[in-house]
Order: structure tokens, then sequence, then C-alpha cells
């Protein structure tokens, strides 16, 4: 007997990381971006990729 489970599309969120990082405490936060400073200026900018990404060279850089 076959299980068939039907699905939609997943929905994609745009500030998914930044909700996620919001859950974490303020030192895990500074520990995943490198530091304090770029972990506050991620959550006051709302762009942690450009957060993260700043200074990397290309081949490190997340990409969206």
């Amino acid at each position: 007997m076959a299980f068939f489970i039907e699905y939609s599309k997943a929905k994609l969120n745009a500030d998914a990381d930044k909700e996620y990082l919001l859950g974490l405490k303020e030192w895990q936060r500074a520990r995943i971006l490198g530091s304090k400073a770029k972990a506050n200026q991620a959550m006051k900018t709302g762009d942690v990729n450009g957060v993260f990404n700043a200074m990397k060279p290309e081949r490190y850089k997340v990409k969206t």
C-alpha cells in the first residue's frame, strides 16, 4: 500500500534568518556573525547576509 502526502509549494520567508537570530541570545548572535558589532548591525538593518558577507572572498559569501 502506497502512501502519498499532499503538499503545497513552500512559502519562503524573506526574514527567516533575522527571525532565527532574534530567537538567540546576544552572545550566540555575535558568535555566528563574528562580533557583537556585526550582530547589532544585522539586527538594525535586517540585512544579515550583507553583514555576514562583508569583506569575505567571493567563494565564501552566502548567495541567495
